[in-house]
């Protein structure tokens, strides 16, 4: 944060904070967090219906955590630690995923005035020199900041692919309840917040990747008669230079990971599919059960 402030101050010095920038902040993480608010109210009236707290526990405990008591026997206590501990993993894997598209929103935003900056103006000699040490500044910046959530977004994606998997498992299982309509509507409305939700993620990192080479044309652009070595470096950095945020280093986040990511989730689809159809054709009496 001490490197982001230093970048923060030297790029104020040539232009300042656009006033939007703190509104789109506070609009991304009120939507997100209402979003995740109402996901998750919804899933509470899904699971759990009854008149007394105890039961209420019991039944959204049993319904919602139903591998923990496959294996352990259920109690009071246990189905108080297991709330507990579900809204503390809710909240932080809501926040976590919030963390990181206004990471990534902050760091396209910088890059942005970055590019209009020389979009915009013709800018002279002097002004390249000044532009070529402020895209650096932006790009250790970039790979500062990569060093140290890079975890995060390992982490972010893993799971968000892990629960996008099951939760098409459980789409394919059949459900048999009373509330089957309250049932199948949680379920569309969860697996499609979770989808937009890692797809934004997605989005917002791969912004960086994307705005750090939107500022090419301009340099491409410049006339002879200010073209300088600094404008040259700064050419050979802005078109060779893959500045992107990965996930420890085993991904780069980019437009065209996104295609990746949905390419793994039909593939895995597909699977799940023939999988079920084979135990059907296989045994079509416990079909239902083995799923």
């Amino acid at each position: 944060m001490l490197q982001w402030a230093a970048v923060e101050h030297q790029i104020r010095q040539s232009y300042p904070t656009p006033q939007r920038a703190r509104l789109k902040t506070l609009a991304l993480t009120g939507t997100v967090l209402l979003l995740a608010m109402a996901e998750h109210g919804l899933s509470i009236s899904t699971h759990s219906k009854s008149n007394s707290l105890t039961e209420w526990v019991k039944n959204y405990s049993l319904s919602s955590h139903p591998f923990i008591f496959s294996s352990l026997e259920y109690s009071f206590a246990l189905g108080v630690a297991v709330q507990i501990l579900s809204r503390i993993a809710t909240v932080t894997w809501n926040f976590t995923d919030l963390f990181l598209m206004i990471i990534g929103q902050s760091l396209t935003l910088r890059f942005d005035q970055f590019n209009n900056s020389i979009l915009k103006h013709t800018l002279t000699r002097h002004q390249w020199s000044g532009a070529r040490t402020q895209f650096a500044s932006l790009a250790h910046l970039t790979r500062s900041v990569d060093a140290q959530i890079s975890g995060i977004i390992f982490l972010s994606f893993a799971n968000n692919l892990y629960f996008i998997c099951m939760q098409l498992l459980n789409g394919l299982t059949p459900y048999e309840g009373a509330d089957r309509m309250m049932h199948s509507v949680y379920y569309w409305a969860s697996f499609t917040f979770l989808l937009s939700r890692t797809a934004a993620v997605t989005i917002y990192l791969s912004n960086v990747h994307v705005a750090s080479k939107n500022g090419l044309p301009a340099v491409y652009a410049c006339p002879s008669g200010t073209f300088t070595q600094d404008t040259e470096r700064l050419l050979n950095q802005m078109s060779s230079d893959e500045l992107s945020l990965t996930g420890l280093g085993l991904f780069h986040v980019t437009r065209s990971f996104l295609l990746a990511v949905a390419g793994a989730i039909a593939t895995y689809e597909v699977v799940l599919i023939q999988f079920n159809v084979a135990i059907i054709q296989t045994n079509p009496g416990n079909a239902t059960k083995m799923n």
